[in-house]
Order: structure tokens, then C-alpha cells, then sequence
């Protein structure tokens, strides 16, 4: 059955910024036009249609080259990132005032047939609500009959779907930048710098961002760590500069967790009710950016072994410029999104698909391998590193240790 006509298309991000997503904007408007498609832009995901009255514009952009250029001078990704609504699931308050969550993604599709548009492209990926479950999301829509296309962008490379999310490279080469100045300053004053990075369950930015930068100790979260493992190797090394943690890294407990965990700050003791050994608040803390590092920074305190000084690059590496790599992967993504539409190789009807990079950087040109992957297979799975990453292997050899036990 061949294609149904598409006249309008909307695009829309998931949450979390990335450097030169208005690049990848431009590149599916050129694409679109050269379909006789016009496009429209969504501000903050669905936001823009769910809540129009938090907008000047009413959360809608009709986009066309000459705007995209001049939008993107402003900097930014154009429509926003701040995705903060699932559509499935909206706070709102009932007749009685209380708040409950209602399933408004019917009225989302009537929305988008108000607005005479026939598919989307939304641009998907990280850990936030709107993020890697962005994909679920696009999935159930698509599933309800939404003609979907999702481009992955990640800052922690570990959507299992493709090894070329867009973003990774420029946020790779700005992190690699950062750490390296982080250890030249540290070495010069004899300090150990235990800088916390983005990973909450893949380390690959920061293993690969630390060998970059030549760092002494990488903590992940695919190893867990003997903080008295790491002192005796960082021991050997009363020069150690740079020990990198990823915000996901935890230790080995060969004992029972105790029963008086130490206080957390008032600010999130009253949001995580459940005990953590960690932080004294459970896995339901709002936001943890800096505890790990704050964590170890106090373990190597109390053994005397080095002085050290406690950093966290959180938001900090999204804060580069885009890598040339990463301008060519947001051609060859946002132009791929339409081919799949005009091609009809979107799944219409039956989930939608994510378009998966194929290759390492290096490797294959980039755009080379754009392949259409059923959504339902890319939900839920993570990319990390598996004990015989050749990654590793090469870390080690450099001398980088990791804290591991044995």
C-alpha cells in the first residue's frame, strides 16, 4: 500500500539541550521542502500544544528556512528543550481540588489534526521524564495512529539502538576539553581534582572523556569500586590529578547497610522517603548532581591520601559548540526522517520507528547507515560497557584504574 499523502509535518524535542540541535531543525525543513511539505515546530515537546497559553506564539512556530536561520542566531535549539509533560499523563486538578493525572494524547491527536498536520519527527533520548521515555511515548502515539519518526540525541551514548546519537561527539570533545584543564590546575597546585559527569547507567562519556584528558581513575557505573581498592592505587601515584566519576558509579558493600545512614540535606530528605546507604535519601531523589563526588571526595579525605578538591560538570558539557561530526549527523538525521516519511518506511499504525545511526565515529561516514528501527524494539534498552569492551582494555593499558576489587 503505497504512502499517504503528507502535506504538513511537526517537529518536537525531548527534554535536555544539546548543541546544534537548530542544525538538525534546518536540515528537516530543507528536506521537507524539497517534499512540498510545510513544517510546523512544537515548543517543549508537547507543551507547546498542551499548554498554548504559556506561550507568546501559542506554542506553534511555522517554520520555513529563512525563520530557522534567524531563530537559530539567538542560539539555542529554536523550539526549546524544556519538555516537561507526558501526555498520557497530565497533573491536573478535578472538581474536588485535587490533583490527579490525566490521559490527554487523544486530545494531543485532535490537536494535530486541527492543525492539518500529518506526521512527526521528535527528536528523543536522555533520562529525563521526557527523554529516553520520550520513545515510549512516541510509541503509544504512534500505536493511536500518529505517523512518528524519533531521532535519537544522547549526552551518555547509551541508547542499545544505535552506537551515533546525535549530540555525543560535541558533548565527548567539549567534556574532553574541560577535564584536561581541570588536571593541568590541579597537578599545579597538588591537588586531587574528583570531577562527577554525566552516566547514570553507562560510563562511556566518562571513561572515554577521561582517557581524553588523561585522567588517573575512572569510576562507572558498570564497576563498582573499593573506595580502599582506589586509594591503594591511587597511592603509587602521589602526582594524581584528575580522578573522573560517573554520576552513576557506586561502591562495593561487603556488609550489612547500616541502620543509622547519614542525614540528607533538607532539601531532599522530604522527597525520598526511602533509605539510601549512599545519601540517606532512596532512589527517588529529585536531583543527586554532586553527591557521588561528594561522596568519594570524603572517603579519600578521611584515609589523608591526597588533598582533594570535589567538581561537578553536570549541565556544564552540553555547553560547547558542535563538533563538525555532529553537524553531519544532524543532516543526514533530520533529512533521513523525512526520506523514511516520503518512503512510507515509518510503521505507520504499528509503533513508529527510531532512526539508528549505524557505525563508530571513525569508522563510517556518518549518515552512511541511517536504518529504521521498529520503536518497540529500541524501548527500554541501554548500551553499556560490557567487561570485555576493548575500551577498557585500552584504558588499563594507559594506566587508568577503576578502583575494582581483586
Amino acid at each position: 500500500m503505497s504512502p499517504v499523502a503528507i502535506r504538513r509535518i511537526a517537529v518536537c524535542f525531548g527534554g535536555g539541550y544539546l548543541p546544534g540541535l537548530a542544525s538538525m531543525l534546518g536540515a528537516i525543513v530543507q528536506a521537507a521542502g524539497q517534499q512540498g511539505w510545510r513544517v510546523v515546530g512544537i515548543r517543549d515537546g508537547f507543551d507547546g500544544m498542551l499548554f498554548p497559553e504559556r506561550y507568546p506564539d501559542g506554542g506553534l512556530i511555522e517554520l520555513d528556512e529563512p525563520v530557522v536561520d534567524r531563530l537559530a542566531a539567538d542560539g539555542g535549539s529554536v523550539l526549546g528543550t524544556g519538555a516537561r509533560t507526558d501526555p498520557f499523563r497530565v497533573q491536573a486538578v478535578n472538581a474536588d481540588g485535587l490533583v490527579e493525572q490525566v490521559d490527554r494524547s487523544d486530545a494531543l491527536l485532535e490537536m494535530l489534526r486541527a492543525e492539518a498536520v500529518d506526521a512527526l519527527v521528535f527528536v528523543v533520548g536522555g533520562h529525563a521524564v521526557t527523554g529516553s521515555h520520550a520513545m515510549s511515548v512516541a510509541w503509544k502515539l504512534a500505536r493511536k495512529g500518529l505517523r512518528c519518526v524519533c531521532i535519537p540525541k544522547s549526552v551518555e551514548n547509551d541508547l542499545a539502538a544505535t552506537t551515533q546519537p546525535f549530540g555525543y561527539h560535541s558533548t565527548l570533545s567539549y567534556s574532553g576539553e574541560l577535564l584536561r584543564h581541570i588536571r593541568i590546575a590541579a597537578r599545579d597546585v597538588r591537588r586531587l581534582a574528583v570531577v562527577e559527569m554525566p552516566g547514570q547507567v553507562a560510563g562511556w562519556l566518562p571513561l572515554q572523556a577521561g582517557m581524553a584528558a588523561g585522567a588517573d581513575a575512572v569510576l562507572i557505573p558498570e564497576i563498582p569500586y573499593s573506595i580502599d581498592r582506589l586509594v591503594a592505587q591511587l597511592g603509587t601515584r602521589p602526582d594524581a590529578a584528575l580522578l573522573v566519576v560517573a554520576e552513576g558509579a557506586y561502591a562495593i558493600r561487603s556488609a550489612p547497610v547500616s541502620a543509622d545512614p547519614p542525614v540528607a540535606s533538607p532539601g531532599q530528605a522530604p522527597s525520598s522517603p526511602l533509605p539510601d546507604p549512599d545519601y540517606g535519601v532512596g532512589g527517588q531523589v529529585i536531583n543527586r548532581a554532586g553527591l557521588i563526588a561528594q561522596r568519594v571526595s570524603n572517603e579519600l579525605r578521611r584515609r589523608g591520601t591526597h588533598e582533594v578538591m570535589p567538581l561537578v560538570l553536570d549541565q556544564l558539557v552540553r555547553g560547547g559548540d558542535p563538533s563538525a561530526l555532529d553537524h553531519v549527523l544532524a543532516m543526514a538525521y533530520g533529512s533521513a526522517a523525512v526520506r523514511v516519511l516520503a518512503t512510507g518506511e515509518d510503521m505507520a499504525g504499528d509503533g513508529g520507528v527510531l532512526l539508528a545511526g549505524q557505525g563508530d565515529a571513525g569508522e563510517d561516514a556518518p549518515g552512511t547507515g541511517m536504518v529504521p528501527v521498529a520503536l518497540s524494539a529500541a524501548l527500554n534498552r541501554t548500551r553499556t560497557i560490557t567487561a570485555n569492551e576493548p575500551l577498557l582494555q585500552q584504558a588499563r593499558a594507559l594506566g587508568i584504574v577503576f578502583g575494582e576489587a581483586g
